[in-house]
């Protein structure tokens, strides 16, 4: 067990376990969980030991800290004089270590009120309140140069010797000036001159936009106006926009991730989207796109009205949903999103399977002898494998796009029998979560694939399991609690993200965390 032998009997997962290292024979006690996470074994040999008092002495004389008391512990405060300023501080080792060293000599240890005035002071500064005896704590103080007022810190002034930011010219601002150097860069300000660290409401002469500059930034190269710059979106652009996704804005534009109230201009219902997604081209109205939860009478009513009588209880809107046509009597699957998007009957198009041997015929085309009759496209069909001889449970659908096959021969996702991780990871960009599975002695690292794409990958998000093949129960599992039960459709296009599209949601609808609790009751469950 990563380089440990145990002296003990196993006393659980999550219970420290007597054990010694084979490597430097030395006693400890880890979790066996945290081996399983890779935490390490031995401490000594990584060491993350205690560390013995004569080392502890070393590392604070070689930081200029001579300690007058006997060491402490770590994170205990341990009495030394400093070697540099001869004055008495308490400081922690794991600061020492950090690179933090004599408080006096930084100047961040307390001193006297009558002495911290005296050192503003000689700083260019007049106190306007008691001091508070921090000195990290901004101090309102009045400049003595020009009279600006400001609150900077002692600790500042006493590093760096640190003035008045307003003055640091030798001259205060003229507000004529001021102007000149909006003017330079294309503004015309809207209201007398604030200061150099406040906004100031001004006009872009070449967009015509409000804007709010400060003139600190502008001095520096950095400000002007952020549309002209591409940093900002006008409020006449962005209406646009929406506009042109058929959404009409009913209030005035909030920020790009803000959800944006609008209604639609085709289904008239009020939709809420956000402009960035809509910016990225995900769609304004999501009625009309089939990702809004639907009322299952609306949905009836929906196919009722496309030409189908559904013959079970509504699924989601982005699941097969079997129905009859209500014109040639046929059965068929169609999906509520793709009827809401003009799709019909496909037996009156021409384009149904005509009947069950040609579904068996693509199977075995597939390597796979179906063992029972054709259940549908969307729907498990009982096959044996006539390479390996296993019986697996593929969906057709997912056979005539080319994907899925015998999961024992299929090279991609974790070997059925060897150890294997469920991880849920999460895009901050698109604003999507994904659930996956992957194997921990496959060559492939899927989740390194998936953080080179943009993906986040979550330490305590990752679920080991024994086999691959209770990684792809779990995540099924889960995947129908989040497409049946919360009729959340996934998130993401093919074109989007190509391998594991159909795993995502939107992190709007449910939250990583939501999904990380469904793997582990599901989990917990199987047990």
């Amino acid at each position: 067990m990563a380089g440990l032998e145990p002296l003990d009997p196993y006393p659980g997962s999550g219970k420290p376990w007597r054990c010694r290292c084979v490597t430097c024979e030395k006693e400890v006690t880890p979790r066996f969980d945290g081996i399983l996470r890779g935490q390490g074994g031995c401490r000594h040999c990584a060491g993350n030991a205690p560390i013995i008092p004569e080392v502890a002495v070393a590392i604070m004389l070689k930081a200029g800290m001579e300690p007058l008391d006997p060491y402490p512990g770590t994170h205990e405060p341990w009495r030394c004089r400093c070697t540099s300023c001869g004055q008495e501080a308490s400081p922690r080792l794991n600061h020492i270590q950090r690179g933090v060293g004599c408080r006096n000599c930084s100047g961040y240890a307390p001193i006297g009120a009558e002495l911290a005035v005296k050192q503003m002071l000689a700083a260019g500064f007049e106190p306007l309140d008691p001091s508070s005896g921090n000195s990290t704590k901004p101090w309102r103080s009045r400049c003595t140069a020009f009279g600006h007022e400001s609150a900077p810190r002692l600790s500042d002034i006493r590093r760096r010797g640190s003035g008045c930011r307003d003055c640091a010219s030798n001259a205060p601002v003229d507000p004529l000036m001021a102007v000149r150097d909006m003017h330079k860069v294309g503004l015309e300000p809207l209201e007398p001159y604030p200061g150099t660290k406040e906004p100031w409401r001004c006009r872009c002469t070449v967009c015509g936009q409000e804007v709010t500059p400060r003139l600190g930034d502008i001095r520096q190269g950095q400000g002007g106006c952020r549309y002209c710059a591409g940093n900002g979106v006008a409020p006449q652009a962005a209406m646009k926009l929406m506009r042109d996704a058929g959404v009409d804005p009913l209030d005035p534009y909030p920020g790009s991730k803000e959800p944006w109230r609008c209604k639609c201009m085709n289904c008239g219902k009020t939709v809420t989207p956000c402009f960035n997604r809509v910016q990225q081209g995900q769609g304004g109205c999501r009625y009309c796109s089939g990702t809004a939860p639907v009322d299952p009478q609306t949905a009836v009513e929906d196919m009722n009205a496309a030409g189908f009588e559904p013959l079970e209880p509504y699924p989601g809107a982005s699941w097969t949903w079997k129905s009859q046509c209500l014109d040639c009597g046929k059965v068929s699957h169609p999906r509520l999103s793709t009827v809401r998007r003009g799709h019909r009957c496909q037996h009156c198009a021409g384009n149904a399977l005509l009947d069950s041997e040609l579904a068996a015929a693509k199977m075995r085309e597939a390597g796979l002898e179906p063992l029972v009759p054709y259940p549908g496209s969307r729907s498990p069909w009982r096959c044996r494998c006539l390479t390996c001889d296993n019986v697996v449970a593929p969906e057709y659908g997912n056979i005539r796009q080319g994907q899925g096959g015998c999961l024992y021969c299929r090279p991609a996702g974790p070997a059925p029998g060897a150890p294997a991780l469920v991880y849920v990871i999460t895009h901050e960009e698109h604003e999507a979560g994904k659930i996956g599975i992957t194997g921990l002695t496959t060559r492939t690292d899927r989740l390194a694939a998936h953080e080179r794409n943009g993906w986040t990958r979550h330490e305590d998000k990752l679920y080991r399991v024994e086999t691959g093949t209770e990684a792809r129960r779990i995540e099924q599992a889960v995947m129908k609690i989040l497409r049946d039960v919360y009729g959340i459709p996934p998130f993401l296009t093919r074109r989007e993200m190509p391998n594991g599209w159909t795993e995502t949601f939107d992190l709007q609808e449910v939250r990583a965390i939501e999904v990380w609790r469904l793997v582990q009751d599901t989990a917990c469950s199987r047990r």
